[in-house]
């Protein structure tokens, strides 16, 4: 299909994207492990490269238990990175005393996930307990009679993660994968006319910020400051996150009206609709304060990385690419590499984001004359 507009485009863009539903299990058992807040308060399924659940966003997880004795105390799930670090956790708790005795049988229950975080390789679902005492656990049943493929079982005991070799937990898991067509997913915009484009959302910003048509030769969309510190404003999809945060490119056409050193800009993808988007997921490239280098900024779950670029900032327009992939996100300008991080990678979809702060009292902007964001 070839599109006449922008706009036609961008209606095409917001009819979603194709998923499926599936299921992956280990349903055999022969034996149990305990957890309990006194030692091992966490036991993990971990998933590595040619698992079907790797790059699946988990929707529910069964784990088969018990108790012994008279635990208290709720049992959650968690989906966290290989390095331990929570990235969901299950809306579902179970009430530990309610759980039928050993000896009763190990039944299943539910924990339910959003369905928002994508698994990536080396995450793990866990179990986790930290009431209880000896005597007063949770068990929960397993298989030692072989592992299972591209797949780990895993021990917090409490301090330290460690593999449990030759056995697996017995475990469901439901998962949805989406396969985004790049025709729905392919955005641009040009900037040009007399207003923006209504696809776009501005900020409420901090200090009233100016949001204008620059009226100047290829002056394209304008976001000004006035000359009060940490003022900011940006443009956005206003939530509608369509962009894989591992398979997605931005490139961005713009110019930077600060003081080089004090002032930052934000344009590429993100999740969070305001500064400061180490609030949310994002990948972004731009400038930064205290620096004479143009950046590349990325963040999960509110953890941030700032990587300065070998590219001196200054106030011309430039093209600047955003790449995430499944092992890094890339940052070129002008078509040349100009940063590279494989840290904090983004893991929830996001939406185009233009954004401008100036960190210091001095008037500010951002000209933006090209946008295009795909999925790749």
């Amino acid at each position: 299909m070839v599109y006449d507009s922008v706009y036609e485009a961008n209606n095409y863009l917001r009819s979603g994207v194709e998923s499926e539903s599936g299921t992956s299990s280990q349903t055999s058992t022969n034996s149990q492990r305990s957890i309990k807040g006194t030692s091992r308060q966490r036991l993990a399924q971990q998933f590595n490269t040619g698992h079907v659940l790797v790059g699946g966003n988990p929707t529910k997880v069964t784990w088969y238990m018990c108790k012994e004795g008279s635990p208290t105390g709720n049992v959650t799930a968690h989906i966290r990175t290989s390095a331990g670090v929570e990235r969901e956790q299950s809306t579902t708790l179970v009430d530990s005393s309610s759980l039928g005795l050993i000896g009763g049988g190990l039944v299943a229950k539910e924990f339910t996930f959003t369905g928002n975080t994508i698994l990536a390789t080396g995450d793990m679902i866990t179990a986790e307990f930290t009431g209880g005492s000896n005597g007063n656990e949770v068990q929960l049943s397993t298989d030692n009679t072989g592992a299972v493929t591209n797949s780990v079982f895993r021990q917090y005991t409490p301090t330290t993660w460690s593999d449990i070799s030759g056995e697996a937990l017995k475990f469901i898991v439901n998962y949805t994968t989406s396969y985004p067509d790049v025709r729905k997913q392919h955005f641009w915009e040009w900037f040009s006319g007399d207003t923006l484009n209504n696809r776009w959302t501005t900020g409420t910003g901090n200090g009233s910020p100016t949001y204008a048509m620059d009226n100047s030769a290829d002056g394209g969309f304008k976001i000004s400051l006035g000359a009060t510190g940490n003022y900011r404003g940006q443009i956005h999809f206003n939530g509608i996150n369509q962009y894989s945060p591992t398979s997605s490119v931005t490139i961005g056409v713009y110019k930077f009206g600060g003081t080089l050193d004090d002032d930052e800009i934000d344009v590429g993808l993100s999740n969070s609709l305001d500064i400061p988007l180490s609030l949310g997921d994002c990948a972004l490239g731009g400038s930064r304060e205290q620096s004479s280098f143009m950046y590349l900024t990325n963040s999960t779950g509110g953890t941030q990385t700032n990587t300065a670029s070998t590219v001196a900032s200054d106030i011309n327009y430039h093209s600047h690419k955003v790449e995430c992939t499944t092992s890094n996100v890339q940052y070129s300008v002008d078509g040349v590499s100009a940063a590279t991080n494989t840290t904090t990678r983004p893991t929830l979809k996001m939406q185009p984001y233009i954004g401008v702060r100036n960190n210091h009292p001095t008037t500010t902007s951002v000209n933006i004359r090209y946008f295009e964001a795909y999925n790749t």
